[in-house]
């Protein structure tokens, strides 16, 4: 998205991403994704309002681990919670022996922002020292729903942001019949961006923008949604 958006923008040409990053958001360039920002405060809302004070993180150690660290600081800080403990790890590591050592206890809600066996090999030790529910709130983010947690009994009672399930169900089920595999994560997504290319393509060029920004919004596969300036 970085690479294209120089050029696209030369030519005043809207561009609607999948991104999760604020950062790559500008005038013109928009994301029909669910930004972390978003999730991260609505997550750290609800720990507020279950009771919880004190909060830790574990983040991937680039650019993506220190933007959701900047959004979890300001929802903590408006949340009347405090962040206590930040462990930051290498991107492609599996070993969170040294990381969680130094972070265990202190805390009452952690969010893990992982997926997959990367994030089963975390809560895993953290369990491991002792750090599991009640006494902790364990968070994630919608990326959890792509990893088969059923099993992980270190989760049980953790809690992450997430589209309509009932929706999303519907259209998993459509899915497989016709393709015979399930879809991706991104497909949602695929599918509501093109279905708003096709409402975009009979709107006014000379007024594409705010088109795309309207007020009442689109409503896509999983519900309705809305693109801000």
């Amino acid at each position: 998205l970085a690479a294209i958006t120089p050029e696209v923008k030369s030519r005043d040409i809207p561009v609607i991403s999948f991104s999760t990053s604020p950062s790559v958001l500008q005038d013109g360039v928009y994301s029909i994704g669910l930004l972390n920002d978003e999730q991260i405060r609505r997550i750290i809302r609800y720990a507020a309002n279950q009771g919880r004070s004190r909060l830790a993180l574990v983040l991937p150690d680039n650019q993506s681990g220190i933007n959701m660290l900047k959004s979890a600081m300001k929802a903590a800080n408006s949340s009347g919670m405090q962040v206590v403990k930040v462990g930051f790890y290498k991107p492609d590591s599996m070993d969170f022996t040294d990381l969680v050592t130094t972070m265990k206890g202190g805390f009452d809600a952690l969010l893990i922002p992982e997926s997959g066996n990367r994030l089963k090999a975390i809560s895993s030790m953290f369990s491991y020292y002792d750090v599991a529910a009640p006494e902790v709130l364990f968070m994630g983010t919608s990326v959890w729903t792509s990893s088969n947690l059923s099993k992980e009994t270190e989760l049980y009672g953790a809690v992450y942001p997430v589209l309509p399930l009932s929706r999303i169900n519907n259209f998993e089920s459509k899915y497989s019949e016709l393709f015979g595999e399930r879809p991706s994560g991104l497909s949602i997504f695929a599918y509501d961006a093109v279905a708003l290319a096709s409402s975009l393509a009979n709107k006014d060029r000379r007024d594409i923008e705010g088109a795309i920004t309207r007020g009442d919004g689109y409503y896509g596969i999983s519900g309705a949604f809305r693109l801000f300036a």
